[in-house]
């Protein structure tokens, strides 16, 4: 039996460890001011990539970054304790988005 895709991503775009890899998972959101961040859980232990698209009426660019699983868990602690050492209290922030709408689409094969 066939496993259901639900889209590939091209890594490496333009050199020659281009390659397209099927998308095990991911999770997209889309914040109130139409920003969207994902995170995509790659197969062949490819890693993740993690995508801000801001809108253009920002003036701020979109970036994707690829990490390997041990970056990726590295770069969430890493958010983590920053957060700690600058008094950012995730949990006060992500009660002011209460009453905000923030969408968001979970995918997995």
């Amino acid at each position: 039996m066939a496993r259901r895709s639900i889209g590939k991503i091209t890594v490496a775009a333009g050199s020659d460890k281009q390659q397209e890899i099927e998308i095990k998972d991911f999770i997209r959101c889309s914040f109130p001011d139409h920003r969207l961040i994902s995170i995509c859980n790659l197969e062949k232990k490819a890693g993740y990539i993690i995508s801000v698209e801001n809108p253009e009426s920002s003036g701020r660019s979109n970036q994707k970054i690829w990490l390997s699983y041990e970056s990726f868990i590295g770069f969430i602690a890493t958010a983590v304790i920053y957060a700690n050492h600058a008094k950012i209290d995730i949990q006060a922030e992500a009660e002011k988005m209460k009453g905000r709408e923030i969408n968001f689409e979970y995918a997995k094969r």
